[in-house]
């Protein structure tokens, strides 16, 4: 039956994104336990060691890092819509419309649809401090974890919206199915509590924590080491229960589906 057919797909598509969590939320869980924590202090101090063994552009090691975020010397950066100072941003525009399908019976049914606009999120670097002294830290790549929503507002006035995405770059015009434009921002604030897993490096030409050049997750939070464990772990636990029962259960409903 074809209702089996689609049922055993659904679940077999679930159990695949399941399996994604599970392999993901591992591999990240492995990195944060497996990895130790320094001082900004001992970051330095470590870097200058092995410029002097070896030479500049030498120096590489996996940390992480626990301290407060801070603006850069070359001067705080503003969030774009909520004109907040902030560290990190990320900022996206989106199209609510519908357009008409027909069914498999050809009857004309309206379904809503969204499409990304623009998204845009900073890769300005920002500084850590722990009080032993302060890193770099480059968000490009990285997970943001814990971010805060400072944005988030739909414009049915759809004149109104294409006026104001000039602040995106885009030229768009708008069809008659738009149902409104959706703006949706989050920061990481200056004197945020950080907790950052990355590699630390001089291969730029200055000692910046980014993302591991070899692969590896790179993870800024808001949240404590503690905390991701406990998340992660809890991932971990219910997509491995979510595969265990719908994997079997999609490939019966598919078999039932073709069969029957």
């Amino acid at each position: 039956m074809a209702g089996m057919l689609i049922a055993g797909i659904v679940c077999l598509v679930a159990a695949a994104i399941a399996a994604y969590l599970f392999y993901d939320s591992r591999k990240t869980l492995q990195a944060v336990q497996g990895t130790e924590t320094l001082k900004c202090g001992d970051i330095t101090q470590l870097s200058q060691a092995a410029s002097e063994a070896v030479g500049p552009g030498s120096f590489s090691h996996g940390c992480e890092v626990v301290g407060t975020a801070m603006a850069p010397e070359t001067g705080q950066l503003t969030a774009p819509e909520s004109k907040l100072p902030c560290v990190w941003h990320k900022t996206e525009v989106k199209e609510h419309y519908y357009e008409y399908r027909r069914d498999s019976n050809g009857n004309r049914r309206r379904h809503n649809q969204t499409r990304t606009l623009s998204s845009y999120t900073s890769e300005t670097p920002f500084l850590i401090d722990d009080g032993s002294g302060r890193v770099p830290v480059l968000p490009q790549g990285a997970e943001i974890d814990g971010e805060e929503k400072v944005v988030d507002r739909m414009e049915r006035d759809v004149n109104k919206a294409s006026g104001l995405l000039g602040l995106a770059n885009i030229a768009f015009s708008f069809g008659d199915h738009t149902t409104g434009v959706e703006y949706t921002e989050s920061i990481l604030r200056p004197g945020a509590r950080l907790y950052v897993l990355g590699e630390v490096s001089d291969r730029r030409g200055e000692v910046q924590l980014g993302k591991p050049s070899e692969g590896g997750p790179m993870i800024i939070s808001t949240r404590s080491e503690e905390e991701i464990v406990s998340s992660k772990r809890g991932t971990i636990k219910w997509s491995r229960i979510g595969m265990i029962v719908l994997i079997p259960a999609g490939l019966v409903l598919v078999v039932l589906g073709l069969v029957l």
